[in-house]
C-alpha cells in the first residue's frame, strides 16, 4: 500500500457515530496507520480544492468521482478492505496542489 492507492474503507462519519464504506486515496502510511481522503460520486460537493477523476482502468473507479482532500481519516488498517486502483503521477501532483491551496501551505 502506498500513495495514490485508492481502496475500499469504512470511513467514519464526521460525528463520529458510524461510517459508510466507500473508496479512500491513501495520502500517507506511517504504520500501522494509513491517512485517507474521502471519495464521492457526488460532484456537487466539489470545492476549489478537491480533484475530480474521470474513471479510467488504473483507477477502475466506476463513474466521475471528487477527491476531498481535505475530508480525511487516519484508519486502522482493519478498516481497509481492498485496493480498487491507483493514480496517476498527473491526478496524484493534482491532489498535492489541492492538499495546499486548501491547508494554505
Amino acid at each position: 500500500m502506498k500513495k495514490g492507492d485508492i481502496l475500499q474503507v469504512q470511513f467514519p462519519f464526521t460525528n463520529q457515530q458510524g461510517g459508510k464504506r466507500r473508496p479512500a486515496l491513501v495520502l500517507a502510511v506511517e504504520a500501522p496507520d494509513v491517512t485517507v481522503a474521502f471519495i464521492t460520486g457526488n460532484l456537487a460537493l466539489a470545492q476549489p480544492h478537491d480533484v475530480v477523476l474521470q474513471p479510467t482502468a488504473l483507477n477502475r473507479l466506476q463513474k466521475p468521482s471528487l477527491v476531498r482532500v481535505l475530508k480525511m481519516a487516519t484508519l486502522d488498517p482493519s478498516q481497509l478492505s481492498g485496493r480498487i486502483g491507483e493514480l496517476t503521477m498527473a491526478e496524484l501532483q493534482q491532489v498535492d496542489t489541492g492538499l495546499r491551496l486548501g491547508l494554505g501551505l
